[in-house]
């Protein structure tokens, strides 16, 4: 069988990793990512998410697309974008019918992958919490699985969007807090390596 193409669904920096790449997270969370992968048939049906929350840097964004690297392999679709692009695409939605599409799909794909939660813009927006709550809350309705990640505890999730979005994701999510320190420290000593030759 030959290899996988994650091209057109995972981000190119997360493309060549593995689980074992994040066993710094804590021996239960590599736990709960890999029986959520093998069993990932159920987790469809079901309709099951993950919330994966912590610092900086600890792999978050790494863990989440190592579930849709599994998703793809099973032979499900699966679509990666963040919560401030697609708010974006709502905005853009106005004027285009690629950015409607786009939405359409990440409603409806088996499985959504929503980064950086929190991060998309500086102060509350109703509009953003609209926009993710109406995301989340047809996929829920569906059964279909959404993986979160954010710096956000599941406390301040719920006080910065609000107790309906706070509703779902206790119902619905999985949280896996990830410790460690910030692995780009570390890539920090490659990067000079790459680039001076050394």
């Amino acid at each position: 069988m030959g290899s996988i193409d994650y091209s057109y669904a995972i981000p190119r920096m997360y493309q060549d990793h593995c689980v074992n790449d994040y066993r710094g997270v804590g021996d239960q969370v590599i736990r709960t990512v890999e029986n959520y992968i093998e069993r990932l048939g159920e987790m469809q049906k079901k309709g099951h998410g993950l919330y994966f929350y912590g610092p900086n840097g600890v792999g978050k964004t790494g863990l989440m697309c190592e579930v849709m690297k599994g998703a793809c392999d099973k032979g499900y679709e699966v679509v990666f974008e963040t919560l401030a692009g697609l708010v974006d695409k709502v905005i853009e939605g106005w004027n285009s019918t690629y950015a409607q599409e786009d939405l359409a799909r990440a409603r409806s794909i088996p499985f959504l992958g929503i980064d950086d939660i929190g991060k998309e813009y500086k102060g509350k927006s109703d509009w953003v919490v609209t926009v993710f709550d109406r995301i989340l809350r047809n996929r829920v309705m569906w059964c279909r699985p959404t993986l979160l990640t954010s710096n956000i505890d599941p406390g301040q999730m719920i006080k910065r969007y609000g107790d309906s979005i706070g509703s779902l994701l206790q119902g619905h999510f999985l949280p896996l807090k990830l410790a460690g320190s910030d692995f780009r420290k570390v890539l920090q000593s490659k990067l000079q390596n790459d680039i001076l030759g050394g």
